[in-house]
């Protein structure tokens, strides 16, 4: 059963504001336009605000990624440069370590066994690996070793 409201407007100057906004959206007569701007209304303040920002949210992670991604490269373009000298090492020996670790051809000891560097090396080839994120952690891989180095 329909229910009428009495709605009162202030002045012709809001009568008249109404009244465009009615005639530019196209409702036929002032009951359509407030029954559907009130229902939209209310719609809004029911969605919770985390659904309203989810768009910011993934915008603003996905600008985050890239700068990081783009900080990566950059770090990697600043090390391969060898204006570095001891780090540009380390680069080197991170892109031959690299692929033997995500084949799983060879573990940590073995890599440490056929490749020609020493211990401080592959370490800091791991560690940059690790930072980059090429490749993930698990500390039972990254013991060392009697000497300090890695097993």
């Amino acid at each position: 059963m329909a229910k009428r409201i009495s709605l009162v407007l202030n002045d012709t100057e809001q009568y008249q504001k109404w009244s465009n906004f009615k005639n530019e959206k196209g409702y036929g007569n002032f009951s359509q336009m407030v029954r559907n701007v009130v229902e939209k209304t209310i719609d809004q303040d029911k969605e919770p605000i985390e659904k309203s920002i989810e768009p910011l949210k993934n915008t603003i992670d996905s600008l985050y990624r890239l700068t990081e991604k783009t900080n990566d490269e950059i770090e990697i373009l600043r090390m391969s440069s060898g204006n570095n000298a001891g780090k540009s090492e380390i680069y080197k020996a991170a892109q031959n370590i690299l692929p033997l670790i995500l084949q799983n051809e060879k573990t940590l000891s073995e890599i440490k066994g056929t490749l020609n560097y020493n211990s401080d090396i592959i370490e800091g080839a791991i560690t940059l690996m690790i930072d980059l994120g090429l490749i993930g952690t698990k500390r039972k891989n990254l013991e060392k070793d009697d000497s300090g180095g890695i097993k």
